[in-house]
């Protein structure tokens, strides 16, 4: 399948999957006792997100599979169309390691080799702003639910 095509089927997921999660937002029950906004500002704030990403992914989608269509009309053919199912499972393989290791290590120990792995696979040569990143996101992050959000990720070894 061609990138403009799997783009486009990625897009049409993502419409259908977030819309159907938002419909389902709203049939969770409203309790106004403590929280002002409720159990569903969140997941409608997730996706809405989401049919967002959805929604501007399509036009950029539609234009790459035309253009693609026109250029294999044409008889040229794409050196950059060649798939890399090693790499498709590799990163597969990564995330099921970070599955498996994010309650016994915590949200911390466990995104930052995670993240650092696969920047450094995705962004190869910049090894200051993969740390910086790898480290300085989940740590952020942690501390935005641990103090903002008053949910707190999973602690495991080491939590702020």
């Amino acid at each position: 399948m061609k990138k403009g095509a799997a783009d486009l089927v990625v897009a049409a997921i993502a419409i259908v999957l977030a819309t159907i999660y938002l419909i389902a937002t709203y049939d969770l029950r409203v309790l106004t006792l403590s929280d002002p906004l409720g159990p569903k500002a969140f997941p409608a704030l997730l996706g809405s997100l989401m049919l967002l990403c959805g929604v501007s992914l399509a036009p950029a989608a539609w234009r790459r599979y035309r253009s693609e269509a026109a250029s294999a009309s044409e008889g040229k053919v794409d050196a950059d169309s060649n798939h890399h199912p090693m790499a498709v499972g590799a990163v597969a393989l990564w995330m099921l390691g970070y599955y498996v290791v994010l309650e016994p290590l915590g949200f911390i120990l466990a995104t930052v080799p995670f993240l650092f792995g696969l920047m450094a696979f995705f962004n190869r040569g910049r090894w200051f702003t993969n740390a910086a990143v790898a480290i300085l996101f989940p740590v952020v992050l942690d501390w935005i639910f641990s103090h903002v959000l008053g949910m707190p990720p999973a602690p495991g070894l080491f939590s702020l």
